[in-house]
């Protein structure tokens, strides 16, 4: 007899999202849920949970709440028909927010609710009129991945970065339109801060 050794890698929970349905849904592919918020509640506190959003009817309607991303998790579209969300969403450690519209945030766009946090990814996402800053990121650590994302109108900064240590930053591919202040500002107080890549 011998003995071997099996590793299983289990995707994180889906809660899917189309304000398209009756609802209110269970968050199932089949039976999604019809709010943001009913995702955001669902998945609150599930390890390496995904939001998924599909295009819906096209409008905010239903995806107009603010988005509490906890350790692990991830934003994202369903496909390529980008829904429209407004935020803000706040990101915190290994996080990814991917593919969706942000369109009215009341204040920056995307943004950390608690300071230091690591490994963020921030890809495909369209912002518009936000209300501050598109991205405002306060000493990310790891990896900061900001990739493909593009900014218009914003009331601020098209993004604030205040990069403090020990951060590797990928910085490619970002289009930023008339925004009120800066298209980007980096401020940094470290010799440990990395630009793997810029474009």
């Amino acid at each position: 007899n011998s003995t071997a050794t099996v590793t299983v890698n289990v995707a994180g929970q889906q809660f899917f999202v189309d304000n398209s349905v009756a609802g209110p849904g269970t968050g199932t592919q089949a039976d999604p849920f019809s709010t943001l918020g009913a995702a955001v509640a669902a998945a609150a506190g599930v390890n390496g949970a995904e939001i998924v959003v599909k295009r819906g009817d096209g409008t905010s309607t239903g995806l107009n709440n603010q988005v509490n991303m906890l350790a692990n998790q991830t934003l994202r579209a369903f496909d390529a028909n980008r829904p429209r969300l407004v935020g803000p969403v706040f990101v915190a450690t290994n996080t990814r927010v991917e593919g969706i519209e942000l369109a009215g945030a009341p204040s920056d766009a995307i943004a950390a609710a608690v300071a230091p946090v690591s490994n963020v990814t921030v890809r495909n996402v369209l912002i518009s009129n936000s209300g501050g800053h598109g991205i405002a990121l306060t000493d990310p650590t790891t990896t900061l991945r900001l990739e493909g994302n593009t900014i218009t109108n914003a009331s601020a900064r098209g993004m604030q970065l205040q990069l403090v240590d020990n951060v590797n930053v990928f910085l490619t591919n970002n289009t930023i339109t008339s925004p009120q202040l800066d298209g980007i500002l980096c401020n940094t107080t470290s010799s440990n801060v990395n630009w793997t890549e810029v474009g």
